[in-house]
């Protein structure tokens, strides 16, 4: 270790491992995408063996792990050092780092981060294993089965349909087969909700009483009217739906309009249609052709998971503006506790910049009326006296016309009134580590943490370049920015070419702007709703023509 440089032991964070131990973690587990065992032992909850912590679950779905390789693949990106950065913003430590290996049996590089914390052997991991009263064996057990719980009123030969699910089996005893992410294997289980008993009118379960109803055969393929404008529909409205339902939806219905919360990616058939800390968000589509967005808590009963929800539930009842995802109701009588939103068909802004599942560049003239709207939606809630602290491309959503949405508010956290220039105190780091202002390590909380994050998703607009990437000299897109243009107008060079010919002065003058967010003293930062005027009128200006 280099003179001045911390020791690092069992309690260092991730984030404290110099690169050349990431690059040596990348160049083993990139091999054979021996990286896939590894993120499978990575737990949702650092806290998940201390006593009432719970089983052990994944942090990562697979659609979290089919997104990291596709972002793997580009230039000199790494999904092993892209999981680790992620992992890394959960204040994950070394000691957990060399338990993930060891449990996936990766024991090169279980040894090799021993050594750089000055192990000779594995004593030191037998010693961190020990304290956590939880042994390889049962972990296995608990990811290589799945136990499904049938209700009192179950019964398969009523069941319209079944489900298949992957399950991934992980209890081999050879240590020789790295590159293998566990033999998949089908498994089948009955979809336990009565689709006749959703679509009951009138004798709809409510939320509070559970309601039996006898069971009729329904065609659920054919639309029926709607009280909803989408459908143009009556009155008279025989199925549920979530513009005809109260604010406080039922679990069932949404089991339904989900397919019982498949857990698959929607381009293979599934469900699902993105995941993070707090939930996993489901397309839930009623028979009238209605469409919503359904994110589920994971972990039910979790104290910080019940905050959040109540949080989201709060802020989102709280407000309306066109910038900002529109709440339609939720969902507390179920196993699982649901928010429902405004369905969003183009995705994230992180995900139409990735060109995700095959998508069409992004236009720069639509880069910028979507950069407007989403400064519009933060200047909005700073001006509230709100703090989202989670600003991020992939909070950013898109309507059917690209307007976008600032969404997931389970860290929204009310700041000082007025400007908000002030700083409150919290015990809690939270938010994205590329999008992190330098203040968010000391726990103050303002808008000038918004508009930080704000400046980087502005960068993410001009380059279409990740916000983090390991193998990059400088890993956090701001400071590779800030080497590569010593001068304003040197941005030209990294702007993204499958946007278009942007205009030289426009795309200055967005840098500008994102510079203005960017600047490390906070004192000197300008918020989001300063810059908005200047924003509002060369967006404005450029961007007068219709897109096609």
């Amino acid at each position: 270790m280099m003179a001045g440089k911390k020791k690092l032991g069992p309690d260092s964070y991730i984030r404290a491992l110099p690169y050349s131990a990431l690059r040596f973690m990348a160049m083993h587990l990139d091999t054979d995408s021996r990286w896939k065992d590894f993120a499978t032992f990575i737990p949702k909850r650092l806290s998940y063996k201390l006593p009432g912590g719970g089983e052990f679950q994944e942090r990562y779905t697979t659609m979290q792990i089919d997104m990291f390789e596709v972002r793997g693949r580009k230039p000199d990106a790494s999904p092993t050092l892209l999981i680790l950065n992620d992992w890394a913003t959960q204040n994950a430590q070394l000691k957990h780092l060399l338990e993930a290996f060891e449990r996936a049996k990766l024991n090169i590089v279980a040894d090799y981060l021993l050594e750089q914390m000055g192990q000779k052997n594995s004593a030191k991991l037998e010693e961190l294993n020990n304290r956590n009263n939880t042994d390889v064996s049962s972990l296995t057990t608990n990811l290589s089965t799945m136990e499904v719980t049938k209700g009192e009123n179950d019964d398969p030969k009523k069941n319209m349909y079944k489900e298949k699910i992957i399950i991934r089996d992980f209890t081999s005893d050879s240590t020789d087969q790295l590159s293998s992410s566990g033999t998949e294997r089908e498994s089948s289980y009955a979809f336990t909700s009565k689709p006749s008993a959703v679509l009951e009118a009138g004798n709809y379960p409510s939320n509070k009483h559970a309601t039996k109803v006898e069971e009729k055969p329904v065609n659920a393929s054919v639309p029926l009217p709607c009280q909803c404008s989408k459908s143009g529909g009556t009155k008279d409205t025989p199925i549920p739906c979530f513009c005809t339902s109260s604010r406080e939806m039922s679990y069932s219905m949404l089991q339904y309009f989900t397919k019982n919360f498949a857990e698959l990616d929607v381009s293979k058939g599934g469900n699902m249609i993105g995941c993070g800390g707090f939930g996993v968000v489901f397309i839930a589509e009623s028979p009238h052709g209605c469409k919503a967005a359904v994110k589920q808590l994971r972990h039910p009963g979790d104290p910080l998971m019940e905050k959040q929800f109540q949080t989201e539930l709060e802020k989102l009842s709280k407000f309306r503006h066109e910038n900002i995802v529109s709440l339609l109701g939720y969902s507390i009588d179920g196993s699982k506790k649901c928010l429902v939103y405004d369905y969003m068909p183009n995705g994230s802004l992180e995900e139409r910049l990735g060109c995700f599942r095959k998508t069409e560049p992004l236009p720069w003239k639509r880069r910028l009326e979507i950069a407007l709207g989403t400064a519009r939606g933060i200047a909005f809630l700073n001006t509230e006296g709100e703090v989202h602290r989670d600003i991020k491309s992939a909070n950013v959503l898109l309507d059917e016309n690209f307007v976008p949405k600032v969404g997931d508010f389970a860290t929204v956290r009310t700041g000082p009134t007025g400007s908000s220039t002030t700083a409150v105190e919290t015990m809690q780091v939270i938010g994205t580590s590329a999008y992190m202002a330098p203040e968010a390590i000391r726990f103050d909380v303002s808008a000038k943490l918004d508009s930080f994050a704000f400046g980087v998703v502005l960068l993410e607009v001009l380059t279409g370049l990740a916000p983090n990437d390991p193998r990059r000299e400088e890993a956090d897109l701001w400071s590779y920015v800030q080497e590569k243009c010593d001068d304003d107008g040197e941005i030209e060079e990294l702007l993204d070419k499958s946007a278009g010919d942007w205009k030289t002065d426009i795309a200055i003058a967005l840098y500008v702007i994102a510079q203005k967010c960017l600047h490390e003293r906070k004192r000197k930062r300008a918020l989001v709703v300063d810059i908005l005027p200047d924003l509002e009128q060369f967006v404005q200006t450029c961007c007068s023509d219709t897109f096609v």
